[in-house]
């Protein structure tokens, strides 16, 4: 009695362990030994009765006859859904093939429907005018099939995708600079503060760079409205250089009488620096290249400046006869 116990003890271990194993270790297709989850053995042009998997195959094949105009995400996502579906509902085949059918009618999306993509995405990107919902779907269309399981490090596919990572950072590097170009100004009317030339010269530098060299891609070369964007900044820096500096010597003006004890002191702290700054202003933006700089409001600034110096000498005179 006690050896029968044992025997079905270990009968009853040794049917857990089966099913534990059967559990941990994924079925193997017949043909090719592969995991079933990862076999797609069956040829892409069997012929096949099963009204489900012709149907989907029908959806996939009409991806190519979608305009390279207009994105088909969801299309995608509709028939990647169906085959879920009908896997789900055991549809697909029987036994093994149901699994199979699975994995090769997702490869099938996959392929052509990649394929499509590159297509619509090289005609926004051929095109001058890009928009900002075309890009993010590129973008994220792009990432979302590179992650895909069916596609290969090696694949026919992946070139497109790292072009079309490095044709949207190149963009938004553009982008970006621009928006922070865009965005600079320099207001501080402080007696020490100084514009930030260096700064300026950088940006300048920056457009020339991208203009001269088809902002760094052949495809981002395509956007007009990065290149008009980038047109605009140096008379963007132009006009906050010059309102810097405008503003600076209209709220010092007159100053000299409460803020300075002397002519020296008044001209090494406010004039000798005003002055050597609209020297650089006028070295850095009387360009020919530079249509915008306007040589009369230079002069009134710089007449301005000296006229101001010419009244606080005047007064540090008076004040010093005054003394006698």
């Amino acid at each position: 009695m006690k050896a029968l116990k044992i025997s079905l003890a270990v009968i009853v271990v040794a049917a857990i362990c089966i099913f534990v194993i059967k559990a941990i270790v994924p079925p193997k297709c017949d043909k090719c030994n592969k995991n079933l989850k990862e076999c797609i053995c069956i040829d892409i042009d069997i012929d096949t009765d099963n009204p489900f998997v012709i149907g989907i195959r029908k959806q996939i094949n009409d991806l190519q006859n979608k305009p390279d105009n207009k994105f088909c995400k969801k299309e995608y996502n509709s028939i990647e859904y169906d085959i879920l579906m009908e896997y789900n509902n055991k549809n697909l085949g029987t036994g093994q093939d149901n699994e199979k059918w699975k994995n090769r009618l997702l490869l099938e999306l996959f392929r052509e429907y990649s394929d499509k993509f590159i297509k619509q995405a090289l005609y926004i990107f051929d095109r001058n005018e890009w928009k900002k919902e075309d890009l993010d779907i590129i973008s994220g269309e792009t990432a979302r099939l590179e992650k895909n399981s069916y596609n290969e490090k090696n694949g026919a596919f992946q070139p497109d995708f790292i072009k079309f990572r490095q044709i949207l950072n190149q963009y938004n590097k553009i982008n970006k600079f621009i928006t922070e170009c865009n965005d600079f100004e320099y207001l501080d009317t402080i007696l020490d503060a100084r514009f930030p030339v260096s700064e300026v010269r950088d940006k300048l530098s920056n457009v020339a760079t991208y203009q001269n060299n088809n902002l760094g891609n052949e495809y981002v070369n395509n956007c007009t409205r990065l290149h008009n964007e980038l047109k605009g900044i140096p008379e963007k820096l132009y006009n906050e250089h010059y309102n810097y500096l405008r503003n600076k010597i209209w709220y010092w003006e007159g100053k000299y009488k409460n803020r300075f004890n002397s002519d020296d002191a008044y001209k090494k702290a406010f004039f000798a620096p005003m002055e050597e700054e609209l020297e650089k202003f006028e070295e850095i933006f009387k360009k020919d290249d530079y249509s915008f700089f306007n040589k009369q409001n230079y002069n009134d600034l710089k007449y301005k400046l000296e006229f101001d110096e010419y009244c606080a000498s005047l007064y540090f005179q008076s004040k010093k006869a005054n003394k006698k």
